[in-house]
Protein backbone atom coordinates (compact mmCIF):
# COMPACT_ATOMS: atom_id res chain seq x y z
CA UNK A 1 0.00 0.00 0.00
CA UNK A 2 2.53 2.66 1.00
CA UNK A 3 4.60 1.84 -2.51
CA UNK A 4 1.43 2.88 -4.28
CA UNK A 5 1.19 5.68 -2.38
CA UNK A 6 4.79 6.90 -3.09
CA UNK A 7 4.41 5.83 -6.79
CA UNK A 8 1.18 7.97 -6.96
CA UNK A 9 3.29 10.98 -5.40
CA UNK A 10 6.39 10.21 -6.99
CA UNK A 11 5.38 9.64 -10.49
CA UNK A 12 3.77 12.76 -11.69
CA UNK A 13 6.67 14.83 -10.54
CA UNK A 14 8.99 12.97 -12.81
CA UNK A 15 6.41 12.97 -15.77
CA UNK A 16 6.47 16.37 -15.08
CA UNK A 17 10.37 17.06 -14.99
CA UNK A 18 10.97 14.76 -18.53
CA UNK A 19 7.70 16.63 -19.77
CA UNK A 20 9.12 19.76 -19.48
CA UNK A 21 12.54 19.12 -20.71
CA UNK A 22 11.46 17.04 -23.75
CA UNK A 23 8.76 20.20 -24.05
CA UNK A 24 11.84 21.96 -24.50
CA UNK A 25 13.57 19.83 -27.12
CA UNK A 26 10.23 19.99 -29.17
CA UNK A 27 9.62 23.66 -28.83
CA UNK A 28 13.38 24.57 -29.42
CA UNK A 29 14.33 26.04 -26.00
CA UNK A 30 18.15 26.17 -25.64
CA UNK A 31 18.39 22.61 -25.06
CA UNK A 32 17.27 22.07 -28.56
CA UNK A 33 19.22 25.10 -30.12
CA UNK A 34 22.51 23.66 -28.66
CA UNK A 35 21.56 20.11 -30.11
CA UNK A 36 20.55 20.54 -33.12
CA UNK A 37 21.63 24.61 -34.12
CA UNK A 38 25.23 24.28 -32.58
CA UNK A 39 28.00 25.45 -34.99
CA UNK A 40 28.96 21.43 -35.17
CA UNK A 41 26.35 19.90 -36.97
CA UNK A 42 28.81 21.58 -40.19
CA UNK A 43 31.58 19.77 -39.01
CA UNK A 44 29.42 16.45 -38.09
CA UNK A 45 28.23 16.29 -41.64
CA UNK A 46 32.12 16.70 -43.18
CA UNK A 47 33.24 13.91 -40.99
CA UNK A 48 30.25 11.59 -41.85
CA UNK A 49 30.99 12.18 -45.98
CA UNK A 50 34.59 11.58 -44.64
CA UNK A 51 34.15 8.22 -42.71
CA UNK A 52 31.55 7.41 -46.00
CA UNK A 53 34.55 8.25 -48.35
CA UNK A 54 37.22 6.25 -46.62
CA UNK A 55 35.03 2.60 -46.94
CA UNK A 56 37.69 0.46 -48.96
CA UNK A 57 36.08 -1.03 -52.52
CA UNK A 58 35.19 -4.94 -52.65
CA UNK A 59 36.59 -6.73 -55.09
CA UNK A 60 34.55 -10.00 -56.22
CA UNK A 61 36.40 -12.35 -57.83
CA UNK A 62 35.43 -15.85 -58.64
CA UNK A 63 37.92 -19.05 -58.37
CA UNK A 64 38.08 -21.53 -60.93
CA UNK A 65 36.57 -24.12 -58.43
CA UNK A 66 33.19 -21.57 -58.15
CA UNK A 67 34.45 -20.14 -55.23
CA UNK A 68 33.23 -16.59 -54.74
CA UNK A 69 36.50 -14.18 -53.39
CA UNK A 70 35.54 -11.07 -51.90
CA UNK A 71 38.31 -8.98 -50.73
CA UNK A 72 39.04 -5.53 -49.46
CA UNK A 73 42.11 -3.36 -48.81
CA UNK A 74 41.70 -1.17 -45.78
CA UNK A 75 45.73 -0.26 -45.45
CA UNK A 76 45.44 -1.88 -41.83
CA UNK A 77 48.41 -4.74 -40.18
CA UNK A 78 45.56 -6.86 -39.89
CA UNK A 79 42.84 -9.02 -41.56
CA UNK A 80 39.91 -11.26 -41.65
CA UNK A 81 39.19 -14.19 -43.41
CA UNK A 82 35.71 -15.76 -43.50
CA UNK A 83 34.23 -18.62 -45.25
CA UNK A 84 30.40 -18.45 -45.69
CA UNK A 85 28.83 -21.86 -46.45
CA UNK A 86 25.04 -22.07 -47.07
CA UNK A 87 24.08 -24.67 -44.63
CA UNK A 88 22.51 -22.91 -41.91
CA UNK A 89 19.76 -24.34 -39.99
CA UNK A 90 16.94 -23.52 -42.30
CA UNK A 91 18.40 -26.16 -44.50
CA UNK A 92 17.59 -29.19 -41.82
CA UNK A 93 14.83 -31.11 -40.98
CA UNK A 94 13.27 -33.28 -37.96
CA UNK A 95 16.43 -36.26 -38.74
CA UNK A 96 19.14 -33.97 -39.29
CA UNK A 97 18.34 -31.14 -36.54
CA UNK A 98 21.29 -29.41 -35.00
CA UNK A 99 23.92 -30.77 -37.49
CA UNK A 100 25.31 -27.35 -39.23
CA UNK A 101 25.90 -26.28 -35.50
CA UNK A 102 27.44 -29.43 -34.65
CA UNK A 103 29.50 -29.50 -37.49
CA UNK A 104 30.94 -25.77 -36.51
CA UNK A 105 32.13 -26.68 -33.24
CA UNK A 106 33.54 -30.08 -35.13
CA UNK A 107 35.72 -27.68 -37.19
CA UNK A 108 37.92 -26.46 -33.81
CA UNK A 109 38.29 -30.32 -32.92
CA UNK A 110 41.03 -30.86 -35.62
CA UNK A 111 41.55 -31.75 -39.15
CA UNK A 112 43.33 -34.42 -41.11
CA UNK A 113 46.21 -31.75 -41.12
CA UNK A 114 46.08 -30.43 -37.46
CA UNK A 115 44.90 -31.99 -34.68
CA UNK A 116 43.27 -29.64 -32.06
CA UNK A 117 46.04 -28.91 -29.42
CA UNK A 118 48.34 -28.47 -33.29
CA UNK A 119 45.42 -25.84 -34.02
CA UNK A 120 44.90 -24.24 -30.93
CA UNK A 121 48.96 -23.34 -30.95
CA UNK A 122 49.53 -22.69 -34.63
CA UNK A 123 46.19 -20.11 -34.04
CA UNK A 124 48.25 -18.39 -30.78
CA UNK A 125 51.27 -18.40 -32.47
CA UNK A 126 50.17 -16.35 -34.51
CA UNK A 127 48.55 -14.05 -32.56
CA UNK A 128 45.49 -14.93 -34.62
CA UNK A 129 41.16 -15.54 -33.43
CA UNK A 130 39.59 -18.44 -34.52
CA UNK A 131 35.59 -17.92 -34.77
CA UNK A 132 32.22 -19.76 -35.83
CA UNK A 133 28.89 -19.43 -35.87
CA UNK A 134 25.38 -20.54 -37.31
CA UNK A 135 22.83 -19.20 -38.51
CA UNK A 136 19.53 -19.75 -40.16
CA UNK A 137 20.94 -19.46 -43.56
CA UNK A 138 24.99 -19.81 -43.05
CA UNK A 139 27.44 -21.26 -41.21
CA UNK A 140 30.73 -19.18 -41.02
CA UNK A 141 34.02 -19.77 -40.21
CA UNK A 142 36.25 -16.57 -39.50
CA UNK A 143 40.01 -16.27 -38.48
CA UNK A 144 41.60 -12.68 -37.69
CA UNK A 145 45.54 -12.42 -38.07
CA UNK A 146 48.34 -9.93 -39.03
CA UNK A 147 47.93 -9.41 -42.61
CA UNK A 148 51.41 -11.15 -43.05
CA UNK A 149 49.69 -14.74 -41.83
CA UNK A 150 46.80 -13.90 -44.56
CA UNK A 151 48.69 -17.32 -46.45
CA UNK A 152 48.39 -19.32 -42.88
CA UNK A 153 45.50 -18.13 -42.32
CA UNK A 154 43.47 -18.91 -45.57
CA UNK A 155 44.90 -22.53 -45.38
CA UNK A 156 43.72 -22.95 -42.15
CA UNK A 157 40.17 -22.08 -42.81
CA UNK A 158 40.36 -23.88 -46.05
Amino acid sequence: MAAAAARAVFLPAVRKRLWGFSKRLLVGGPARQSLYFGGNRLRSTQAATQVFLNVPETRVTCLENGLRVASEDSGLSTCTVGLWIDAGSRYENEKNNGTAHFLEHMAFKGTKKRSQLDLELEIENMGAHLNAYTSREQTVYCAKAFSKDLPRAVEILC
